[in-house]
């Protein structure tokens, strides 16, 4: 038997996809995930930002100093800043993508909600026109439990996305504001300039660096011959002959070791600064010298300690 309120039932739960139909991402998950996103680009932006801004000082402050009046400006004259303005760029674009969908999701959910609390409000008054007696219809109970249930889930997001900092939901904003400021930087060096401007006399001038080229070939050379004399005295038998050379080869294997390392490190950590220097192609040749003679000379003392070992097990039998 149909229940008196069947007509009244269909109607509501017609409603009630209505007020739903643009909602099927409006859930908590949905708006942390989002969150998230929002925080992740931000982050990107940010960092990018706050690189550009130490470039631009560093630019202003060059001997023949990057003039310009905006941020494109300084991106037409410089590589680096043109580069680091594109990275935040994107990740400003990919930021507003995410805040573009948490506004249709929120704007989504409150048209719902005030949809789900007008259909609620006319099942209340349906209900209220039952005589006391009657029994409750499962159907509305279960949908009056629904409604209830996606009004607290909307009340949920409102409160995530609340917690959102009104600025990072604006990043087309904080990004001009950014921009702006950056252009107007004072002219400084970088930490990481001033690291290398101390670094760079006691390493890299082109002085220095051709006697640590010279000491480098000496001690590259030392682990040869100590390796060859290792294994002559190994093949003799001369156990004296034998410690002497094979710990003064190591000795000179770890000073080649040493310099490759420094300077492979150096490379690494400042190609800025060393694409500015004035004998760049100098210290990127001593740096790759010193990288492969260290893998002749780690090759060469392996082929050592094998030849050690052979004559080792000769001289035992």
């Amino acid at each position: 038997m149909k229940s008196p309120l069947f007509g009244e039932i269909l109607k509501f739960k017609a409603k009630y996809k209505k007020c739903r139909a643009n909602c099927k991402n409006c859930t908590v998950k949905e708006t942390e995930a989002l969150e998230k996103s929002i925080r992740y680009f931000r982050y990107d932006m940010v960092t990018l930002l706050a690189e550009l801004e130490e470039q631009v000082a560093e630019d202003k402050a060059d001997a023949e100093p990057t003039k310009a009046k905006t941020i494109e400006d300084y991106a037409k004259k410089s590589k680096e800043c043109r580069g680091l303005l594109q990275g935040a760029k994107h990740s400003r674009d990919k930021q507003s993508e995410v805040c573009t969908t948490l506004n249709v999701m929120l704007k989504n959910a409150n048209e719902s909600e005030t949809c789900l609390k007008k259909l609620k409000a006319e099942i209340e008054k349906l209900l209220k026109k039952q005589s006391k007696g009657s029994k409750p219809d499962k159907d509305i109970e279960n949908l009056t439990k629904q409604i209830d249930a996606d009004l607290k889930e909307i009340n949920l997001i409102y409160m995530k996305a609340k917690k959102i900092p009104t600025h990072h939901r604006d990043p087309e904003k904080e990004f001009l504001t950014e921009t702006k400021r950056i252009a107007t930087v004072k002219p400084s060096l970088s930490s990481a300039q001033k690291k290398f401007n101390t670094i760079y006399p006691k390493m890299l001038e082109t002085k220095v660096l051709k006697k640590t080229i010279a000491d480098f070939d000496k001690a590259f050379k030392a682990v040869l011959d100590f390796a060859d004399a290792a294994e002559k005295a190994a093949k003799k038998g001369d156990i004296k002959g034998l410690t002497v050379n094979f710990q003064n080869g190591q000795k000179q294997l770890q000073a080649v070791e040493k310099t490759e390392q420094e300077y492979s490190k150096f490379t690494k950590k400042y190609p800025k600064q060393i694409k500015k220097a004035s004998n760049k192609p100098e210290i990127l040749k001593a740096s790759k010298l010193f990288e492969n003679k260290k893998i002749g000379a780690n090759k060469r003392w392996e082929k050592t300690l094998e030849e050690i070992k052979k004559a080792s097990k000769t001289q035992a039998s």
